[in-house]
């Protein structure tokens, strides 16, 4: 199993509540989203 690591992030509410419906919608976790939104920004940015 992969190591993961801890991000901590502050959000309103009714944005959580609306993602969390959202991406469920879709099958997937607001941990997930973040995971696909992280490493399609890596795959488009410039490389480090």
């Amino acid at each position: 199993m992969a190591k993961t690591v801890n991000i901590n992030i502050r959000i309103d509410p009714e944005t959580k509540s609306n993602a969390e419906k959202l991406f469920s919608a879709f099958g997937i976790t607001i941990t997930d989203a973040i995971n696909i939104f992280l490493h399609k920004a890596l795959m488009e940015g410039p490389a480090f």
